[in-house]
């Protein structure tokens, strides 16, 4: 088997970094972490991860505790949180390159788009079926 990566299957930055913050949650068995902890942990700044944290919070996924002992706790188990969801919060386009999802006009002459929809939605299958339980036991 080859070991080349494929390129153009590339989360953003953030659904990245999200996934290492639920993970490092979903690590802490419930324990509140403080944010500047998981920052230095997760090798993230602190403004960043908190927008991060923002966006998982008003989803509902964090919940997030004030004071000397506050900071934030995953909510949902992690075998009830599945990859595609996760990820749908967190990115904002598709893992694939734009130009093999969106509608294209040479859609007649050209028969790749078929093949580009069918990995889409086979990544898709594999993430709504993955949750971070999963991942927890594999490492």
């Amino acid at each position: 088997m080859s070991t080349k990566t494929v390129g153009f299957l590339r989360p953003s930055t953030k659904a990245r970094y999200g996934l290492r913050l639920v993970l490092a949650l979903a690590q802490s068995q419930g324990k509140t972490l403080p944010l500047s902890k998981l920052s230095k942990y997760l090798g993230v700044s602190k403004k960043y991860l908190e927008k991060i944290a923002r966006i998982l919070k008003e989803q509902g996924i964090i919940e997030a505790t004030r004071g000397i002992n506050g900071g934030y706790r995953l909510i949902p188990k992690p075998s009830h949180i599945n990859l595609l969801n996760l990820l749908s919060i967190l990115e904002s386009r598709s893992v694939l390159d734009q130009c093999f999802v969106q509608e294209c006009p040479k859609i007649d002459r050209c028969r790749a788009g078929d093949f580009w929809r069918k990995l889409e939605n086979d990544i898709a299958r594999f993430l709504d079926k993955t949750t971070i339980a999963d991942i927890i036991k594999e490492v």
